[in-house]
């Protein structure tokens, strides 16, 4: 298990028990819905297949945040890598509401085409 602590907010790796505390704080931020962080089943996915971690504060899980990998890149992506290819750009995008995304600009891809 990995921790950090900053300026007395404790991060560390969430485990199964930190399911109800993260709902709580999903609830509270607005992100109550299906497939978010109050979605018990949705957290147990987030555990097994990607990476969650939680912020204590004084004991009490204030926050958390996670990251899984989707897909497996654009069929480009090989190609350009072997030719020598590199990107030095990295985006983090979070966003509670589908609609803020527009995927043909986002990610493109011939299907978005």
């Amino acid at each position: 298990m990995r921790e950090w602590t900053v300026t007395g907010i404790r991060i560390r790796d969430a485990d199964a028990a930190d399911t109800e505390a993260i709902a709580r704080v999903a609830i509270a931020t607005g992100q109550d819905e299906e497939w978010a962080g109050a979605d018990p089943a949705y957290v147990r996915h987030l555990l097994a297949r990607g990476r969650l971690v939680v912020a204590e504060y004084r004991g009490a899980v204030t926050g958390f945040g996670a990251t899984i990998r989707i897909g497996a890149g654009h069929p480009a992506s090989r190609p350009l890598l072997a030719a020598g290819w590199r990107n030095d750009f990295l985006d983090v995008f979070m966003a509670t509401d589908p609609g803020l995304l527009d995927p043909r600009r986002a990610v493109p891809s011939p299907p978005f085409a």
